[in-house]
């Protein structure tokens, strides 16, 4: 089994879930026990491919729906590679405001037109907390727990040319440099006041400097 692979298994599968049931002190017990769904919902490694894509999205943590179909812990190996390498063939979440603006911010850094982004070859996204929650419920409390046991092995995977960090809650945390690497950091999709001129504005100020 290749180590991205391996990775994605870890994330999806991660022993703090249990560890945070079992002692109600530990940083991840809020995001975890907030799911109200009768399974839970494993976390999310990050969607698309992490080994080919040129720009690697990093935003705060995935959203929660408890009527999503979403990987549980009684999904074998292959289904749950298939879902988080191949979301993006998910029509329900391409046309989602994240991914549609992530797709934007792509084709802005890349000077590709939005149609022709290609979300395998362009971008990759993933989170600083890989546990679901709604409106980023708990992830103050175990963002760095999370960030320190999972991020450096992710950026260690990536090979693109780009990392580009989404919004305010994963901005503080992220402090992290990269070799050949541009980071860039834009605001998040419901971030009130920006328009499309602003954003396009702030990553192109970003990229030559």
């Amino acid at each position: 089994m290749d180590y991205i692979k391996q990775l994605l298994f870890e994330i999806a599968h991660c022993n703090a879930v249990t560890d945070s049931r079992i002692n109600g002190n530990h940083p991840c017990s809020t995001i975890i026990n907030s799911q109200t769904g009768n399974a839970f919902q494993l976390p999310e490694p990050w969607n698309g491919r992490l080994d080919s894509a040129r720009i690697l999205f990093v935003s705060s943590n995935p959203s929660y729906d408890e009527k999503e179909l979403f990987p549980t812990a009684d999904w074998d190996n292959f289904k749950v590679e298939e879902f988080f390498t191949y979301r993006y063939d998910d029509l329900q979440y391409a046309r989602t405001p994240y991914y549609s603006t992530m797709k934007k911010y792509a084709g802005w850094i890349l000077n590709t037109p939005i149609q022709q982004v290609n979300p395998y070859r362009d971008f990759c996204i993933t989170e600083i907390v890989h546990c679901k929650s709604r409106n980023e419920f708990g992830v103050k409390k175990c963002r760095e727990y999370c960030i320190e046991k999972w991020m450096n092995q992710i950026l260690d995977c990536f090979t693109g040319e780009y990392i580009v960090v989404v919004g305010k809650t994963a901005q503080e945390c992220f402090h992290y440099t990269a070799q050949n690497k541009k980071i860039i950091k834009v605001p998040h999709p419901q971030a009130k006041g920006y328009t499309d001129e602003k954003r396009k504005r702030i990553i192109q100020e970003q990229l030559f400097t």
